[in-house]
């Protein structure tokens, strides 16, 4: 949703720059959808702001969200934030920095991630857990792949008449958010209830060249 790595945004609890309130978890962490608008406006102005300004920003929003009583659909990123009053500016000496173009990028990323969601699935009885589109069997990677290949959406459409544009945009919105997502899975994982029966070590002699 930040258009961040994982690692990016993980660095962000080591520095401390996102509040506690944003983030559950020590080892597996999982973030509020609040946390990207954050992450996206520290990152994206590590050139024109000092670090104490982002942190203080960020600080001083937070705190002003969870002294509201709907915080939980600030914390959720919801679509009724677009019709909500809110103050996302901070004055920090004679500048004043507003978050409020990083929180229209951000919701407009969680619908986009939503509908890609709701519209594409991994289903163990379907290629073994595959990210298919919903209702078919058609991996969201083999339609991107050909997208990328320069094969023509008429083509594609003529053979998979479900497709539209939109769902190959939810496809690439799905592998952004969830990246290992229908790759290739070890032959390990694949076939975990079969157990070897026997198993031969070969040595090869000493004389051979």
């Amino acid at each position: 949703m930040a258009d961040l790595t994982t690692r990016q945004v993980h660095s962000l609890v080591r520095i401390g720059a996102l509040p506690a309130a944003l983030v559950v978890g020590t080892r597996n962490r999982y973030f509020a959808p609040l946390a990207a608008v954050f992450a996206a406006f520290y990152f994206q102005t590590h050139e024109e702001l000092t670090l104490a300004a982002r942190k203080r920003a960020i600080a001083v929003l937070c705190e002003r969200v969870l002294e509201r009583s709907d915080c939980q659909i600030f914390l959720a990123l919801n679509g009724r934030l677009r019709k909500t009053e809110f103050d996302w500016s901070v004055p920090f000496g004679c500048v004043t920095i507003t978050l409020k173009p990083y929180v229209h990028t951000a919701i407009k990323h969680v619908l986009q991630a939503r509908r890609a969601l709701r519209r594409i699935v991994e289903d163990p009885g379907i290629l073994s857990g595959t990210a298919c589109f919903k209702g078919t069997r058609l991996p969201i990677r083999n339609a991107l792949a050909a997208v990328a290949a320069g094969i023509p959406f008429a083509t594609l459409h003529a053979a998979y008449p479900f497709l539209s544009p939109s769902l190959l945009d939810d496809a690439a919105v799905y592998v952004r958010i969830r990246p290992n997502a229908g790759r290739e899975r070890r032959a390990a994982q694949l076939f975990r209830q079969l157990k070897p029966v026997h198993s031969k070590v070969v040595r090869t002699s000493k004389n051979s060249q």
